[in-house]
């Protein structure tokens, strides 16, 4: 019943590419190829655990996409590089542009919460949950 709920809730989502996205944005859906998967890394001067992320939509906008702590080892089987998905209502925040991998990357960064949902495009694969 709740899958049924959160589908129809998705589904009345609007759909955006990355770069109609902002920070002020709170409900929105997108589809995107993962491009590039980083290695999980630590960071040296607050010890937090992170991996990074580059997304593309359709239209070639590229977006950085980090997770953090127990995300890290929650969606490790989950989120594939190549792998195709719709996501919605993901916190999104500017980034400096001396953490830009790609020259035209958007100034914006993705990252997962509690109200973010994510959805392999493939239709037989149903939602993506995190094993923390």
């Amino acid at each position: 019943m709740y899958v049924d709920n959160l589908t129809a809730a998705i589904m009345k989502l609007e759909n955006m590419t990355l770069d109609e996205l902002s920070p002020q944005e709170k409900s929105y859906k997108v589809k995107v190829t993962v491009i590039k998967k980083g290695r999980p890394t630590t960071s040296p001067k607050k010890g937090v655990r992170f991996q990074t992320f580059y997304l593309a939509d359709d239209k070639n906008n590229k977006m950085r996409c980090t997770l953090f702590g127990e995300q890290v080892e929650g969606f490790e089987h989950v989120i594939e590089h190549k792998g195709q998905y719709e996501i919605s209502n993901a916190p999104i925040a500017f980034v400096e542009d001396h953490y830009k991998t790609y020259p035209d990357e958007l100034s914006l960064q993705m990252t997962f919460d509690q109200r973010t949902v994510i959805q392999r495009l493939d239709p037989e694969a149903g939602p993506v949950v995190p094993s923390y």
